[in-house]
């Protein structure tokens, strides 16, 4: 069996507790699929991506202008070329406290 790395990330409030000022609804974890056969492929892809894009800093949405829609647009489609997968899931206190979604696994390109 092929082996298969997950880099994860997360967003919102872990604790579900929407009552505090500023908290988010949802919390949201992502993982990135990248089998081991790509892994040097879609690291040296994304690099590049992000020399191009963003020079020395991480490739993070919150550093491009709101008003940069077509910037964040060839980004988007420049990264979905890369030979990964994303796993989401969404953890809602409105449904329930620890009711999960999880979608498949899927590349941004179908």
């Amino acid at each position: 069996m092929d082996r298969t790395y997950a880099f994860v990330d997360e967003s919102g409030n872990s604790d579900l507790d929407t009552s505090k000022s500023g908290s988010s609804g949802f919390f949201i974890v992502c993982s990135t699929l990248v089998a081991e056969k790509d892994l040097d492929a879609a690291y040296a892809q994304a690099e590049a991506i992000r020399k191009l894009h963003f020079q020395k800093g991480e490739i993070k949405s919150s550093n491009l202008k709101p008003k940069d829609s077509d910037r964040r647009a060839r980004i988007l489609s420049e990264l979905a070329e890369l030979p990964f997968k994303l796993s989401p899931s969404l953890i809602s206190p409105e449904f329930t406290k620890m009711a999960a979604f999880v979608s498949r696994p899927r590349s941004l390109n179908t």
